[in-house]
This record gives C-alpha cells, sequence and structure tokens, in this order.
C-alpha cells in the first residue's frame, strides 16, 4: 500500500477539543511536500542512496585498521560472551534532526497516517489522532498513543550481533533509519522484544515483506545475524518464491 503524505489537520487543545488553525499556522505547521525522508536528517538521506549510502557505510566501518579491530575485537567478544552491556541510552532514537519540534517518531506517525492527523496542542510537535494499520497484525489504530515504533531489526538484537562495537553517530543512524522503522500496535511491539526471525514472526500476510526488511537491513549494516535466525529467513524466502 502506497503512503501519501497528509497535510497537518487543525490541532488538538490540552482540552481534547479541537483548536481552529488559521492559514498562516496551517503553513507554518504543514510537512514538506516530498514527505518523511525530506525532513530527516542529512546523514539518515544519505542511506537511502545506493552510492552515497554505500561511501558512507565503508567510511564508518571500512577503513582497513578499523574493520582489522573490530573484526578481531567482535570474534574475541563473541567467543568469550563478554559483550558490553546493551545500553537503550547509547542507541539515541526519536531525533529532531531539523529541529522543527516533530521528532522521528512524529514524522513517521504524520507520513503514515491513511488520514489527516490532528496534534495535542496548536504547537502541532505531538500527533494525538490519525489512522495507522499495523502490518505485523492487521489491526487499525486511530489513537497515537496506542502505537509503537518498533525496530524492524530490534536495537538490543542489533547490539549483540554487530552493533556493540559501532560509533555513536552509526547507532543513531540505524536506530532512526526509516527502513527499520514500523507503526504497530505497542502490546504486539512488546511482545516481540529483542527477538530475531526463530523467535518471532508477525502475521502470515506481511511475512514475506518482513523477512525482506530483515535481509536488506542485515546487508545494509553488515550484521552477523544468528545461525538460527539465518536458517528462518532462507527457508520463508524459499517458502516465498514459490
Amino acid at each position: 500500500m502506497a503512503f501519501v503524505w497528509e497535510w497537518a489537520s487543525p490541532a488538538m487543545s490540552k482540552t481534547g477539543k479541537l483548536a481552529p488553525v488559521n492559514q498562516r499556522q496551517q503553513e507554518q505547521y504543514r510537512p514538506h511536500m516530498k514527505g518523511f525522508d525530506n525532513r530527516h536528517c542529512v546523514l539518515v538521506n544519505l542511506l537511502s542512496l545506493p552510492t552515497l549510502k554505500k561511501l558512507l557505510l565503508q567510511t564508518l566501518l571500512r577503513t582497513a585498521l578499523l574493520q582489522s579491530l573490530l573484526l578481531i575485537a567482535g570474534t574475541a567478544l563473541a567467543q568469550s560472551g563478554n559483550l558490553p552491556d546493551y545500553e537503550r541510552s547509547a542507541w539515541r532514537h526519536w531525533e529532531d534532526f531539523d529541529g522543527d519540534c516533530q521528532n522521528t517518531r512524529q514524522e513517521l506517525l504524520i507520513s503514515q497516517s491513511l488520514i489527516t492527523v490532528s496534534f495535542t496542542s496548536t504547537r502541532a510537535c505531538t500527533v494525538a489522532l490519525g489512522q495507522w494499520l499495523d502490518p505485523y497484525t492487521g489491526s487499525t489504530f486511530s489513537k497515537a498513543s496506542d502505537v509503537d515504533i518498533d525496530h524492524v531489526i530490534p536495537l538490543q538484537y542489533t547490539h549483540d550481533h554487530g552493533g556493540a562495537q559501532w560509533s555513536p553517530l552509526l547507532k543513531k543512524l540505524f536506530a532512526n533509519d526509516p527502513d527499520n522503522l514500523l507503526i504497530v500496535d505497542d502490546g504486539e511491539n512488546q511482545r516481540k522484544g529483542a527477538k530475531g526471525p526463530a523467535q518471532y514472526l508477525p502475521r502470515l500476510q506481511y511475512r514475506c515483506e518482513y523477512v525482506r526488511r530483515w535481509q536488506q537491513l542485515a546487508e545494509k549494516y553488515e550484521l552477523q545475524l544468528a545461525r538460527q535466525d539465518l536458517q528462518t529467513l532462507t527457508r520463508i524466502t524459499r517458502d516465498c518464491a514459490t
């Protein structure tokens, strides 16, 4: 399903009633015509351009000395089981890259709502109402508070499979990468947790797309997936091709 960027609707006041927004305010708060990626950090946009994405990731990950050190360190840590502890705060997400008061979560809610969204105040920083289809369960939600932004490849999983040694910048880019973000039921997101495909899969109707995303993201960020997850991805990819 193709999503179209909708104009922001009149804001919702703290009383819960819709507050009128005049034409000048509407112009001030409406999103850019070209959508979510255009409102994102320049570095995140670079990741969506194949040539520049490759150059950026090579700069961050593939300089000969750094790659060698990371490979040696990662192998030693994996073998010893002494990975540094995962700290969610190290993976900075929901950043407001363009300084417009709408962070990554809010911009995704705006761009992927099936109807015009309403905000919690006239500043139009936080989305209150819209309509979002959760691809994992097939359910539709109208209250922003009922949905989470899921990392397709969870942050903790990424930490445990190659991301522990990443720079703070690369961690932040990964945590805010639109390719890795989906709007889902908050309860389903908690059920998934940090599980890989061998332990969690969404509904059958979305399973092929989910597996495709995992494979593309793992390749994009050069993650070392667990064997059981690779086996699950391979099996489902084969089934989806038939």
